[in-house]
């Protein structure tokens, strides 16, 4: 089975797919400070995310149901 993490974004909008659940979806800067958590609970699903500028660079860590974690670094179109 392919695990897949796939964030597309325009804006303040990402659209997030998952190959398994998201339990837990946190967002860092690049320092490291955490500036949002979402509990989604599903595959598919979108997240606003208004606080960091146009050009940051963003980490998205998930946290899917059988508690594995991935990160995917994403810059901010």
């Amino acid at each position: 089975k392919k695990d897949e993490f796939i964030v597309f974004n325009q804006g303040d909008t990402f659209w997030i797919e998952a190959s398994e659940r998201v339990e837990t979806l946190r967002v860092y800067d690049i320092l490291g400070n955490m500036i949002m958590e979402k509990h989604p609970g599903d595959t598919s699903f979108q997240l606003i995310e208004p606080l960091s500028k146009r050009g940051e660079v963003l980490l998205l860590q998930i946290i899917q149901a059988d508690q594995r974690e991935r990160v995917k670094k994403v810059y901010k179109h």
